[in-house]
């Protein structure tokens, strides 16, 4: 098991907490650097800071790296790739996005 670092994890819900989403991604490999295992709110913290900037490709990014790490997505997940789409004009993929969000075992 990774060790668990709450001041890494905390400077990635601060990056998206305060709209840094620029900051976010950076701030998630951080955990990697360090042998610290990102959990979901660290990239939903992220993707939140990223789509609310309009930086869909960066929420999707890390939207793909959570899903490696076989993080199980949330609603809020969900919703920042969605958003995500819409800021890059992705109509077509945020709705096969919807279609597939029960496949996907996204939790409340």
């Amino acid at each position: 098991q990774p060790p668990h670092d709450p001041a890494l994890r905390e400077r990635v819900a601060s990056a998206g907490r305060h709209g840094r989403g620029p900051g976010a991604p950076r701030a998630v490999r951080l955990h990697d650097d360090h042998g610290v295992e990102p959990n979901a709110n660290c990239y939903n913290d992220a993707m939140e800071g990223c789509a609310q900037q309009g930086l869909w490709r960066e929420t999707l990014d890390l939207f793909d790296r959570m899903q490696a790490q076989r993080i199980t997505p949330t609603a809020r997940t969900c919703h920042s790739v969605i958003t995500a789409y819409g800021q890059g004009y992705q109509w077509r993929n945020a709705l096969s996005f919807v279609e597939r969000m029960h496949v996907l075992g996204a939790e409340k």
